[in-house]
């Protein structure tokens, strides 16, 4: 994280902040890892799911990478 840094901070509104990640492309998963299945595969849509503590907004999307590293 050192070697990454903080970014650059700048102040923006919800809707300015909500049209970058509209507009944002997805970086591709990483191609190295475990060979095993480890659930469902990249690329398949789901949902909805909800988080069962707060927060109960139901979400959908596409799975983008699944690794065993556990976090």
């Amino acid at each position: 994280m050192k070697a990454l840094g903080h970014g650059r901070r700048s102040d923006m509104t919800g809707a300015e902040a909500l049209a970058v990640a509209l507009a944002a492309t997805p970086a591709n998963p990483p191609s190295s890892g475990p060979q095993r299945p480890l659930g469902p595969e990249a690329g398949r849509r789901g949902g909805p799911v909800r988080a069962d503590d707060y927060g109960r907004d139901p979400i959908e999307g596409r799975l983008v990478a699944v690794n065993s590293s556990g976090s």
